[in-house]
């Protein structure tokens, strides 16, 4: 029988819980377990791609206040790159978690072809804190291995996580791979180190060095 939980909306699974979940938690409530098998669907954190040019905020941290985030590191396009191993061929629904104060459209693409322009609502701030479920689009996806890419030309929403739905039952017992804890903090701190070094300006540096060469021989 369908669980009447599968029928709520994003937002609605949203608004029943607790403001200050943490977002392991929160983004663990959106899989529904049917029956004792599998959820149809699976939720990844947008901070656990693979490649990708953006930062990342833990909980606490810049424009984090609920949820973990990825946004602008300095280089454009923003980029996120996801590979995910499909346990079904099935049409997916993407829904997507994000905060924005204004309007910037993202390009979803899978396997390197546009499939939709989507990220384009706001929520009335760049915190987490407003962060909102909504639908992207659907697409068709066999099983196995698959690359989805979030681009956009100038600075990305704030996005904290996407969802697939797939339209039919994934096998029994299946679980998403996700990295750990400790694995995304280490992460989260050599993107931070990488913006750090890339914000420095190697042309001052080297005019420095020359007047300290001149001035102190």
């Amino acid at each position: 029988l369908p669980d009447e939980s599968l029928n709520r909306s994003p937002q609605r699974i949203f608004n029943m819980k607790s403001h200050r979940i943490p977002t392991a938690l929160f983004l663990s409530l959106c899989l529904v377990t049917v029956a004792g098998r599998a959820a149809d669907e699976f939720t990844i954190e947008a901070l656990d791609f693979d490649t990708g040019n953006v930062q990342v905020s833990l909980p606490g941290q810049a424009y984090a206040s609920l949820h973990s985030c990825i946004w602008n590191a300095g280089e454009l396009p923003n980029r996120a790159e996801y590979e995910i191993e499909f346990p079904v061929t099935a049409d997916y629904t993407l829904f997507a978690l994000y905060a924005a104060a204004q309007s910037r459209p993202v390009e979803i693409s899978l396997d390197g072809e546009k499939a939709h322009t989507g990220f384009s609502g706001v929520t009335g701030d760049w915190d987490t804190k407003t962060a909102r479920w909504e639908k992207q689009c659907t697409l068709p996806i066999t099983r196995g291995l698959h690359t989805l890419l979030l681009e956009c030309q100038g600075p990305m929403p704030h996005i904290c996580a996407w969802r697939m739905n797939a339209s039919v039952p994934f096998p029994e017992g299946w679980q998403l791979k996700q990295p750990s804890l400790e694995e995304r903090a280490r992460k989260a701190q050599a993107l931070a180190s990488r913006a750090s070094l890339e914000q420095i300006n190697l042309e001052a540096v080297r005019l420095a060095i020359e007047d300290m060469e001149r001035n102190f021989p």
